[in-house]
């Protein structure tokens, strides 16, 4: 189950990113938090960007901070149902950010 035990790790990693608002992208899938500051037009949006691809134009969808709230949620409970041993660790995680 090596690939089980990376996976779970990736997850808690990329979930610690997301309740931080800070843009996560194992591969060729990325999340993204609007910039600003940021020169480019691109990172000015309302929400959080997912994006898939990047030899070539990726695909983009923008969902809305609520949206996003529920999915992280949602990610969040299907996680800890499969992974009971590391409820403590992601809930932690949920209650501090709200999304509970």
């Amino acid at each position: 189950m090596f690939g089980l035990d990376l996976w779970a790790g990736v997850f808690v990693q990329m979930l610690k990113c997301l309740t931080k608002r800070c843009g996560f992208g194992p591969d060729d899938v990325n999340s993204s938090f609007p910039n600003l500051n940021s020169f480019y037009a691109d990172d000015h949006f309302c929400g959080v960007g997912f994006s898939y691809g990047i030899l070539c134009e990726p695909d983009v969808v923008i969902v809305s901070d609520e949206d996003f709230s529920t999915y992280l949620s949602m990610a969040f409970s299907r996680y800890v149902e499969g992974n009971p041993e590391s409820a403590d660790q992601v809930l932690s995680m949920m209650y501090v950010k709200g999304c509970v």
